[in-house]
């Protein structure tokens, strides 16, 4: 009988303590769920109470200190700038007039060494990258700024001043569509040749002193039917240059031999140079165009400076077309 009433007494209390624990627990939940935790009283376990700190003051928590970049803007490598007078460009380029022989950088090629041509691609866009290039690079090198630079002829201007020569990217469908969109204002090829042809015109009636245009990883587009006659109508015929991703049928282009966009840890980088070197011995010449990131700016300045030779110059791009 005492063992009954023992037994009795403490169901109850595990009873009436589990109902407890959920009235407490329903109490402090916005809307009822369906956990339960058991209440323990504040008089056992007092020791263990976990103190909760107030959050620190985030402008109290020291920042980490950024990583040495690669690239220091007073670089070492830095070549002096010859000034190269800005060319009015006070009329829209006409059919009649070759922008080649206006706006190409004066310069005198050797004919006993090999010739390398490098283009710095899509600048424009941020300032302190295009500053860096302008700061640091020889002004051998052609730079190409996009066409939806902010302030373009301001850009150009300043490229010019430092004694670079000008080029745009031509907004086009690369093959990486529609993964990759050039934008509203671009070349398509769902566009009908009117389309296209409103898009390059658009460009052409700025006052912007370049060479001509460069188009990266657009082979597939290259390679239609009609859009050969749309650069030879559009560009071409206005004495501008195109560098396209294929040989191409059109008068004043050049192919671009080596399209370098990735893989720049420093044993792949060195081969890159070597085979653009190696195929300048080979052919005569050679076309090389890289993105503008901070590793870029300063191996190429390097390279430039060691192997300027007896064999080898580096050229603006225009040296490698004739008159137009």
């Amino acid at each position: 009988m005492k063992k009954n009433i023992v037994f009795f007494i403490i169901v109850l209390l595990c009873v009436g303590w589990g109902s407890y624990s959920m009235i407490q627990t329903w109490k402090k939940e916005t809307l009822w769920t369906p956990r339960i935790s058991f209440y323990v009283p504040g008089f056992m376990f007092a020791k263990s109470k976990i103190e909760i700190k107030e959050p620190q003051n985030h402008k109290d928590i020291p920042l980490p200190q950024p990583n040495t970049p690669l690239y220091e803007e007073q670089s070492h490598y830095v070549f002096p700038n010859t000034p190269l007078s800005i060319i009015d460009a006070d009329q829209p380029l006409e059919k009649e007039l070759s922008a080649l022989s206006k706006y190409k950088k004066n310069f005198q090629i050797d004919p006993h060494k090999k010739q390398i041509a490098l283009v710095i691609s899509h600048l424009g866009l941020n300032d302190e990258i295009t500053n860096n290039v302008l700061s640091s690079l020889p002004e051998q090198i052609t730079l190409a700024f996009s066409s939806n630079t902010p302030n373009l002829e301001e850009q150009l201007k300043s490229a010019r001043a430092h004694g670079f020569e000008t080029m745009l990217n031509l907004p086009i469908e690369t093959n990486d569509f529609p993964n990759y969109d050039s934008g509203k204002n671009a070349i398509y090829s769902f566009q009908t040749d009117t389309q296209n042809k409103a898009v390059i015109q658009s460009i052409l009636s700025r006052f912007l002193p370049i060479t001509g245009f460069i188009s990266q990883n657009a082979s597939l587009m290259e390679e239609m039917p009609d859009f050969p006659n749309l650069i030879e109508e559009n560009i071409s015929s206005k004495g501008l240059i195109y560098l396209s991703s294929i040989p191409m049928e059109v008068k004043n282009n050049n192919v671009i031999d080596f399209d370098i966009q990735n893989n720049f840890y420093p044993e792949a980088f060195q081969s890159y140079l070597q085979k653009i070197k190696n195929l300048a011995l080979q052919k005569g010449n050679a076309i090389a165009v890289f993105p503008p990131i901070p590793i870029v700016i300063e191996t190429l300045a390097q390279w430039i400076l060691e192997n300027t030779s007896e064999e080898i110059e580096f050229v603006p791009v225009s040296t490698l077309f004739g008159e137009t």
